[in-house]
């Protein structure tokens, strides 16, 4: 079973946010959804998603960013998604940002990114009607 965020998920981003938490060493600290009505600059427009994790190498954190990459490579949106990466301000930590843009499909990409076990796949599941 997935680890739970310890805050709000919005429903646009909870499979996605899920997917990743059942990754082994890989743990969800934020997430956004997009705003249909933004109130301010710093909120998300509805046509986006961001989704903030972290890595923990030595729980498998390795592996599971390889996977994520294969999956977003393999993606559909693959135009569409971004991951950053940066540094916190403790020593040998760094965080990601998953962002969505123009519509990317959150939930297809957490569809992909659902392992049987990471370490067995070579690559992710095309989804149905997919060659």
């Amino acid at each position: 079973m997935p680890a739970k965020p310890r805050y709000k998920v919005d429903a646009k981003v909870r499979a996605l946010v899920d997917a990743l938490n059942s990754l082994p060493g890989i743990f969800t600290f934020a997430s956004c959804g997009g705003h249909a009505k933004r109130t301010n600059e710093t909120q998300l427009p509805a046509d986006e998603f961001v989704v903030n994790f972290g890595a923990d190498v030595l729980a498998g954190g390795w592996l599971s960013l390889e996977w994520i990459a294969r999956t977003i490579d393999f993606s559909e949106d693959v135009a569409k998604l971004t991951v950053t990466v940066w540094s916190e301000d403790k020593p040998d930590t760094m965080a990601f940002e998953l962002k969505g843009i123009d519509h990317a499909v959150a939930d297809d990409l957490a569809e992909l990114l659902r392992p049987a076990s990471v370490e067995t796949r070579s690559k992710p599941r095309r989804r149905k009607g997919k060659t």
